[in-house]
């Protein structure tokens, strides 16, 4: 059609000057063959654990910190690529148990730049900013921990922490979330502490008292357990007097305050 005298070109086939939709189906065919081409590719291995690493985490198991430090000597000598995360972590571990707080946030800090994907790093991390009374830094890291898929090997003391956490600052909902998974991960008595103090601030006292019962049939030594026991039976009135009794026995014998202060 001729429009005031002006003829449009044709564009020839195969031209550069294709109209963009017609370039954008070329580009998304390149692309997509393209990332066809990195997902067939064989993923890059991790380093293989050395005979050093596996005696160090060995040695970490029994607590033999003198000889984990030896191990990790005889590692560093051997390696012929760059030192692992492993390696990191468990240098770190030890700085931890020492007191030795600046060293131990340096290997962490390495241990993340080499796998920020690591649930142990981040626990790790956790546990030495809680040991520092840091605690919405431990908090952070904590979090970032359960929402890995994978746990980290030590998820019973990140639960415990992060639930003693939210109860100091009165998150009693998220509390009694964490003891939960913490009672379905590995129960303890103080994981169903843990359920009996935010159900009793929560004045959830049935609930509170199934915990609590659960914390007594594990450990029946435990004070605090039995002072919050004390407690649910006064606020709903009940006089079990073979249980007061117990009670009783039990605090002149172990000796609690008034966990409701």
């Amino acid at each position: 059609m001729v429009v005031g005298g002006f003829i449009p070109e044709k564009i020839p086939d195969g031209s550069a000057d294709k109209p963009p939709e017609v370039m954008e189906g070329v580009i998304s065919k390149e692309e997509a063959t393209a990332v066809q081409e990195v997902l067939k590719a064989p993923a890059p291995q991790p380093p293989p654990c050395t005979i050093f690493m596996k005696t160090v985490e060995f040695l970490m198991k029994v607590n033999a910190v003198q000889f984990v430090h030896k191990a990790l000597a005889h590692e560093l000598l051997s390696l012929q690529g760059g030192l692992t995360c492993a390696y990191y972590l468990a240098l770190a571990w030890t700085y931890m148990l020492r007191e030795e707080f600046p060293r131990c946030a340096e290997c962490l800090c390495e241990a993340v730049r080499i796998d920020p994907l690591n649930p142990n790093v981040w626990a790790q991390k956790g546990h030495l900013c809680y040991l520092q009374k840091d605690f919405d830094n431990a908090k952070e890291c904590y979090e970032r921990v359960i929402s890995f898929v994978e746990d980290a090997v030590d998820m019973h003391f990140v639960y415990l922490r992060l639930g003693s956490i939210y109860l100091e600052e009165k998150e009693y909902v998220r509390a009694k979330h964490i003891y939960l998974l913490a009672c379905d991960n590995s129960a303890s008595c103080l994981t169903w502490l843990g359920v009996g103090i935010a159900c009793y601030r929560l004045e959830e006292m049935l609930e509170a008292e199934d915990a609590l019962s659960e914390a007594n049939a594990l450990n029946n030594t435990n004070a605090e357990v039995w002072g919050y026991l004390a407690l649910i039976c006064l606020q709903l009135g009940l006089q079990n007097d073979a249980l007061l009794r117990e009670i009783r026995a039990a605090q002149h014998r172990f000796g609690f305050g008034d966990p409701s202060l």
